[in-house]
């Protein structure tokens, strides 16, 4: 397999994890579900890429219209999360927007299934090549549109934010806009321009963030990194077992596979909720302490 395919389907593995941490996280919020959903989106668009770098010709259509559609998602699920990030998560919009701003995705969708928007097929020496037809031009302005009022409603949040909220919008911004710049140069402009050759050097700028945010994470204690580290292995480890579980030939193998599968998710899952429940309790002792502390100051003050 090539190396550029070996990395692609190692960015499919990384941006389901990094996904999975967010989700979980907090399952209720505005915020982690919205960039949870754009992430997921961003891994089915990476394993459409590299599925269709491996497949047959006869096959590649229809991926290309696996990855087309996926990536309409990660754009209209990231301005939902410019809705939010990083103060506005209690906001509650209008269940006709969250409608109405699926509907460009909608309209993809549908005609990534007609020759307006995929007009054919071309193998070169360096590989497929689809041919784009004229209604790519809207899929390009989609996307602009919303990628651009998702970052310039987050920027806009930038002053007015909390030392820590700008320290959060400062390293999602950096990195989801390396990601976002590297995705719109070698997936959407240059496919635009006749060049299709480099669509799977797109992907690797999502590793970028990832590499970004986790480094906030870890640096600037954003998030719990036991939590986070957790979640990152369990979601890693899971992905093995499931591709296992594909790869068996036999009965028994699909029994025993699917046995670890079961097994290792019910695992995992009471792991996780624990460290949870641990790091809960450490954030309430550590609140109850500043405020004896502080109350404690308020008394010396008292007495003299």
């Amino acid at each position: 397999m090539d190396i550029r395919d070996i990395i692609l389907f190692i960015a499919t593995l990384v941006n389901l994890g990094f996904a999975s941490t967010i989700v979980f996280r907090n399952p209720r919020s505005h915020i982690n579900i919205s960039y949870g959903l754009s992430v997921i989106a961003t891994a089915l668009w990476t394993l459409g890429l590299v599925l269709f770098r491996l497949s047959s010709p006869e096959y590649a259509i229809p991926l290309a219209r696996f990855y087309y559609i996926s990536a309409a998602l990660i754009a209209t699920y990231f301005i939902f999360f410019g809705m939010h990030f990083p103060n506005k998560d209690d906001v509650k919009h209008s269940w006709w927007l969250y409608v109405f701003l699926h509907v460009p995705a909608i309209i993809i969708s549908y005609l990534v299934f007609t020759t307006k928007f995929i007009s054919g097929l071309s193998v070169e020496s360096w590989g497929k090549n689809i041919v784009l037809g004229r209604a790519y031009i809207f899929y390009v302005v989609f996307w602009v549109i919303y990628m651009g009022t998702a970052f310039f409603l987050m920027l806009s949040r930038y002053k007015t934010a909390q030392p820590m909220e700008k320290l959060q919008l400062k390293f999602v911004l950096l990195g989801t806009f390396i990601a976002a710049t590297g995705g719109s140069l070698f997936n959407l402009f240059l496919p635009l321009f006749g060049n299709y050759q480099y669509i799977w050097a797109g992907p690797y700028t999502t590793l970028i963030m990832v590499v970004f945010i986790g480094y906030a994470i870890v640096k600037h204690r954003i998030l719990n990194i036991r939590i986070i580290t957790t979640e990152v292995f369990s979601a890693t480890l899971l992905a093995i077992f499931l591709i296992q579980f594909f790869r068996s030939d036999t009965l028994q193998e699909f029994a025993l596979q699917g046995a670890i599968l079961i097994a290792s998710a019910f695992f995992f899952w009471l792991l996780i909720r624990a460290i949870n429940r641990e790091v809960e309790s450490r954030e309430k002792i550590a609140a109850l302490a500043t405020e004896l502390s502080f109350a404690n100051e308020e008394l010396k003050k008292l007495r003299h």
